[in-house]
């Protein structure tokens, strides 16, 4: 799928405004929940905790991914992901059409950090590229649908 460049910046802004907005609101400030989070980073969020949880590799490096749908966009979705090795947590936001999946992230809430380009298989596993805004180093995803636990 072609995604024009002005597709992308509108996109980019409006994730922007999102996740600023989100920050202003206070959507991050109560996240600290029995991790240690060094300053400036961000903590997971309990609202995210609830949605659809994915597991897997992004490159070689072991990620979990909480993705679930927007209350306000049809096709929107919106989550994070954490970095295994690290605890890192990475913001993502974008759009489902059919079972492709377009995600942009952002490691602190405010600037675009990467763009997802993904298909989603029949049993719910992710499979495509994680790229950085400057379009180095692309690295392939593989993420597999956890089931459902009683906790998630």
């Amino acid at each position: 799928m072609a995604v024009s460049l002005t597709m992308w910046r509108k996109r980019r802004a409006v994730v922007c405004g999102a996740l600023c907005a989100l920050c202003l609101l206070g959507g991050f400030s109560g996240a600290a929940v029995a991790q240690e989070v060094k300053p400036g980073t961000l903590a997971p969020d309990p609202e995210f905790a609830q949605f659809p949880r994915y597991t897997g590799l992004i490159g070689s490096r072991k990620v979990e991914l909480l993705l679930g749908p927007k209350t306000d966009e049809p096709e929107g979705v919106h989550g994070e992901y954490h970095l295994l090795d690290t605890g890192e947590v990475i913001l993502v936001a974008g759009d489902r059409d059919g079972n492709t999946l377009e995600l942009e992230e952002s490691d602190d809430g405010t600037r675009i950090t990467g763009q997802w380009v993904a298909q989603f298989s029949s049993i719910g596993g992710l499979t495509g590229d994680r790229t950085p805004t400057d379009g180095s180093d692309p690295q392939p995803l593989t993420l597999h649908l956890e089931p459902r636990s009683a906790t998630n």
